[in-house]
């Protein structure tokens, strides 16, 4: 029996210093071990975080006196819009119409749109023209085709031809601002008009 107490004694004892040894030992890993993670954890963000900026940050301007930054008054911008519109009779092969660019100001086109309708199986063009430092242009616009629509205008039977798309012309001072419109054919009724817009800007 004695023994048996001093056995379990010395076990206790055993156990006791071997915990204390193991808890002051230091444990080196000499490679990096592989984890793997079969599903990655949902995360969950009950509120966002507030962030606070105490200051903004000056801002400098590297432009100098000889490079100065470009400014614009608005309200020397003038808007305008202007339409046009002609008929076509028996033998016109096309017509123009125009509109007068005030003295003083430049015209800086941003849009165009026109239609025409002219008898079937005949195609159309359209056209704009300015004058810009002295030289007259003409800039060639996409005509598309919608089909044959009945009874326009009180004409009859047409094909519809219309245009629409945001340009950048510019017309100078003092000068016309010229739609046109042509067709493959001279024969029979027919009609067209343009709406042009954009803005004006003063000329020193």
């Amino acid at each position: 029996m004695k023994r048996i107490a001093i056995l379990t004694v010395l076990l206790v004892f055993v156990a006791f210093a071997m915990s204390a040894y193991a808890k002051d030992k230091k444990v080196i890993v000499v490679n990096e071990p592989t984890v793997h993670v079969g599903s990655m954890p949902d995360v969950n963000v009950a509120t966002m975080p507030h962030v606070n900026i105490d200051s903004m940050p000056d801002i400098n301007i590297a432009n100098t006196d000889l490079n100065p930054v470009p400014v614009i008054d608005a309200a020397a911008f003038q808007p305008f819009q202007e339409r046009i519109y002609f008929s076509l009779v028996q033998g016109d092969c096309g017509k123009t119409g125009e509109f007068a660019v005030p003295l003083g100001k430049r015209a800086v086109i941003e849009h165009f749109s026109a239609w025409a309708g002219v008898p079937e199986s005949q195609k159309v063009t359209f056209s704009l023209g300015t004058r810009l430092n002295g030289m007259l242009q003409f800039h060639v616009l996409v005509a598309t085709e919608q089909g044959t629509f009945p009874q326009v205008m009180g004409l009859g039977p047409k094909a519809m031809f219309v245009a629409s798309q945001p340009i950048r012309v510019y017309a100078d001072p003092d000068t016309e601002v010229i739609f046109s419109m042509g067709r493959n054919s001279c024969s029979g009724e027919g009609y067209s008009s343009a709406v042009i817009s954009g803005y004006l800007v003063e000329i020193e």
